[in-house]
């Protein structure tokens, strides 16, 4: 994805439509939700906690902020995660 890694790993090819949800975040994000812990391994739903949208586990986290973005909230998940199709 061209962004520095900090802690965690990037997507790989396991990361498919069959395989468990995945998230990557950023630093500004994993301060924001787990400001005392580490976010590896945790749960996050995007959107409302009702919707069909699913449980994703951050696999990456605390990259490296690109100057100018470190107030924003970012995060990347793989097609298959929001509803892409091959």
């Amino acid at each position: 994805m061209g962004i520095r890694l900090i802690s965690g790993r990037d997507f790989t090819e396991l990361d498919s439509q069959n395989a468990p949800g995945v998230i990557v975040i950023n630093e500004t994000m994993a301060r924001r939700y787990w400001p005392d812990e580490d976010p590896l391994g945790k749960r996050i739903k995007i959107g409302d906690l009702n919707s069909d949208n699913p449980w994703l586990t951050v696999v990456l986290s605390r990259t490296a902020p690109l100057p100018g973005s470190e107030r924003w909230m970012k995060f990347f998940m793989t097609r298959w995660d929001h509803g892409g199709s091959r």
